[in-house]
């Protein structure tokens, strides 16, 4: 095809909210949607020249393959592998392991199954400590490239141009379609897999079976959807973020501005065109495909350092990736392109079989030498134990189903014996809990049992939960009646009871999830944290009169401090700012502090527990200390660091749980 300067432009546009938004940008808040752009040229410019080749009898299945591999397969290999190298002195070992896998994944083409499948979504916390998480689009377009010019063989021989047109338009409008609801109800599989985003290539493939179609408009269309389509996708990247329903309605946006410029474009007197194919945007086109593959890695790592990126962080990783992008392009990518191979089978083993073989090498290495552990020294590997720990016992203890009996005879914590003593009920941070009780109840002699479920405080008549007008819990008076149930039936002599008091009372606190959380005892009450408040000290009043009418013996356990980032690798990484505030502490706990101390005023036989007494000191609220970490993220304690916390306590304070 003729070439067009003002695409490769398109590319640099596309390339550069990408890169903006990833560096820390925030004023691009929807800059992911350059991905979208990128998809609408690649169906573009493959299905020109394809269907082109396809015309003249001149296609071959080995021609096009090799063609794809001389331009995709030597800069993704030397940024994978440089990647692997750079974070062999960064990641911890599981975190190691998975990288090794995600790159071989992205070699197979399937990285964005393997992101589905290994994250909660584009846009969670964790997603961004993935260093090589954008492969997902390139094996998107992979994947999309294993059938469509079967597809287009098949329907030059078999269906008019009219009919593959409608088809396509069809299939479109149903891609679309599948995106917008998986986007609302399914949002992981909606944003990675292929068939949600198949539309938006095959827009860029309807504008290359309708060719000229720019010829046939007037100048002054031509002038009008050239600044619509640029309007379009910079609007997209400015206006949306990451709270959009994304992709389906939304993706269209960007791409349909896409389109816009690729028509317009056919005329060089439009604004888009004139633009897009000026020096500067071309040579950052030329440039893209290395830009986009070496930005992310960086950001990442930097990421998993805890690490801020300011501005300044953001400048110097957008200027050095640039600048690896033009070596990649000027000593990679440009050379492989201009090389010569006798027939497929050796452009196949030398730019694809070999690197993968190696991939795949590497990555049964890794996993077998566990994220090759040995590079750190023995006291760092015995850390790197405590974090790395699965609590597979605990979650399987999580009572879901509601179903108390079951749960109670499948998990025995704490001394072995028939009848359970002590009763630990909650929340997710009291299933976080279990290892610093279960201590307790080992060292003095009682068995544990325990009714835990993530978002679940046990607060009597508090009926749910709810955040920024959206149900959060709607099941807790079923959940607290289970718990009455059991007060009953079993004769506990203690009950203990903890929870994340403090987000149900001031709300989520963690970085990226900041949201309003109400307690609510009945319709039609109050929304604020006044009302949560007063609502926290009721209904935990009535609880522990549930307890002590039982005739067992309440233990209130003071939640421990959250942060507002994941702290589980920063004492790992050596860092001198694990820790908050003590004061910041007792400011955000305060309220729930003072009416546990209520509580043990009116049954003065309540036990009180505080972990912060091994945890805070001189003023300073620790994530961890020299030979563990505390938390598994912001505010979940780690399972063994827990148990440790509970023998500290012990030695210092003894065991409140002994008579």
């Amino acid at each position: 095809m003729k070439y067009r300067a003002d695409i490769d432009g398109l590319r640099a546009i596309a390339v550069l909210i990408v890169v903006f938004y990833h560096s820390g940008f925030k004023f691009l808040s929807g800059g992911f949607v350059g991905v979208d752009v990128f998809f609408v040229i690649s169906g573009f410019l493959i299905t020109t020249i394809i269907a082109r080749e396809i015309e003249t009898k001149t296609f071959s299945f080995k021609q096009f393959y090799t063609r794809r591999f001389k331009r995709i397969m030597p800069a993704f290999f030397c940024v994978g592998f440089a990647t692997l190298a750079a974070a062999y002195f960064v990641l911890l070992p599981q975190d190691y392991v998975a990288l090794s896998k995600s790159f071989l994944s992205a070699s197979l083409f399937s990285s964005n199954i393997y992101f589905w499948r290994e994250s909660a979504g584009y846009f969670g916390s964790q997603t961004e400590l993935m260093p090589l998480l954008h492969t997902w689009s390139l094996s998107v377009e992979e994947q999309f490239y294993f059938f469509w010019p079967l597809c287009l063989i098949m329907a030059s021989k078999w269906l008019s141009k009219r009919v593959l047109l409608s088809l396509l338009v069809a299939t479109i409008v149903a891609s679309f379609g599948m995106a917008q609801w998986g986007a609302l109800h399914k949002p992981g599989p909606a944003f990675y897999l292929l068939p949600t985003r198949t539309g938006e290539l095959f827009l860029g493939c309807l504008l290359a079976l309708v060719p000229d179609l720019g010829k046939k408009l007037s100048e002054t269309v031509l002038h009008v959807i050239s600044v619509l389509g640029l309007a379009l996708i910079i609007g997209a990247a400015l206006l949306l973020d990451s709270g959009s329903v994304f992709p389906g309605v939304n993706a269209l946006i960007p791409c349909l501005g896409a389109c816009f410029v690729i028509v317009a474009g056919e005329s060089k007197n439009t604004l888009s065109y004139k633009l897009l194919a000026s020096r500067g945007f071309v040579f950052i086109g030329h440039i893209s495909y290395s830009y986009y593959l070496w930005h992310w890695p960086p950001i990442a790592l930097l990421h998993y350092l805890q690490i801020e990126i300011t501005p300044l962080v953001g400048s110097g990783v957008i200027l050095g990736s640039g600048v690896a992008a033009y070596l990649s392009w000027k000593f990679v990518e440009q050379p492989f392109r201009h090389v010569s191979f006798r027939n497929f089978g050796e452009a196949c083993a030398k730019l694809y079989l070999a690197p993968t073989g190696l991939a795949m090498l590497f990555t049964v290495l890794v996993t077998l030498q566990a994220g090759f552990y040995w590079r750190f020294d023995q006291q760092k590997q015995l850390a790197i134990g405590f974090h790395e720990t699965k609590n597979d016992i605990v979650q399987d203890c999580v009572t879901l189903p509601l179903e108390i009996k079951s749960t109670l005879a499948r998990c025995r914590f704490g001394a072995d014996k028939k009848e359970v003593d002590l009763f630990l009920a909650g929340d997710s941070h009291a299933m976080a809990m279990t290892g610093f009780m279960e201590t307790l109840a080992a060292d003095a002699g009682l068995r544990m049992g325990t009714m835990t479920r993530a978002g679940s405080p046990v607060l009597l008549g508090i009926d749910r939960l709810v955040h920024d007008g959206q149900a959060l819990r709607t099941d807790l008076r079923q959940f607290n009646q289970i718990f009455s149930s059991a007060l009953t039936e079993y004769k506990f002599k203690y009950v203990a009871l903890t929870g994340y008091y403090a987000q149900y009372i001031y709300g989520e606190r963690r970085e990226n999830m900041k949201r309003n959380i109400f307690l609510l005892a009945q319709s039609g009450q109050e929304l604020s944290t006044g009302s949560n408040e007063r609502l926290f000290e009721q209904s935990l009043l009535a609880t522990v009169k549930a307890i002590v009418d039982s005739g067992a013996i309440p233990v209130l356990v003071e939640d421990v401090p959250d942060f507002e980032i994941n702290m589980s690798k920063c004492t790992l990484m050596d860092r001198p700012d694990c820790f908050q505030s003590h004061e910041e502490v007792k400011q955000r706990q305060g309220v729930v502090h003072a009416v546990f101390k209520q509580v043990q005023l009116q049954y003065p036989a309540t036990i009180l527990i505080d972990l912060k007494a091994i945890m805070c000191s001189q003023g300073k609220c620790h994530a961890g200390n020299e030979k563990y970490t505390y938390y598994v993220d912001a505010d979940h304690l780690n399972y063994l660091a827990s148990k440790e916390i509970a023998a500290d306590y012990i030695a210092r304070y003894g065991n409140p749980l002994k008579n």
